[in-house]
């Protein structure tokens, strides 16, 4: 029981990687999809972690974002190194 919560907390925090590129981008979730060849579903779905992580279109969103499939998927941040933590975010892909 304990590892889907850990699934559930590892997809939320992919999804929450999602959402703050996308903000911070300036693009929404139609032209952000529209950019990945998915759906306006599937990345709503996946920034609110309802959605299992399918690795092609996990891909797609990395290309379209810039970054490697590695850079979206690296696990959380360890605890204690958030901003509001004072931890040091060097290399962060919140950092970008």
């Amino acid at each position: 029981m304990q590892s889907r919560n850990v699934d559930a907390a590892y997809r939320r925090a992919v999804g929450k990687r999602i959402r703050v590129w996308r903000v911070l981008h300036e693009r929404s979730q139609d032209e952000l999809a529209g950019e990945a060849g998915v759906t306006r579903n599937f990345v709503s779905a996946i920034e609110r972690g309802a959605q299992g992580l399918d690795a092609v279109r996990l891909r797609r969103l990395a290309l379209a974002m810039d970054m490697s499939l590695g850079e979206l998927l690296a696990d959380p941040e360890p605890a204690g190194t958030s901003p509001a933590a004072g931890g040091d975010r060097r290399g962060s892909l919140n950092n970008r």
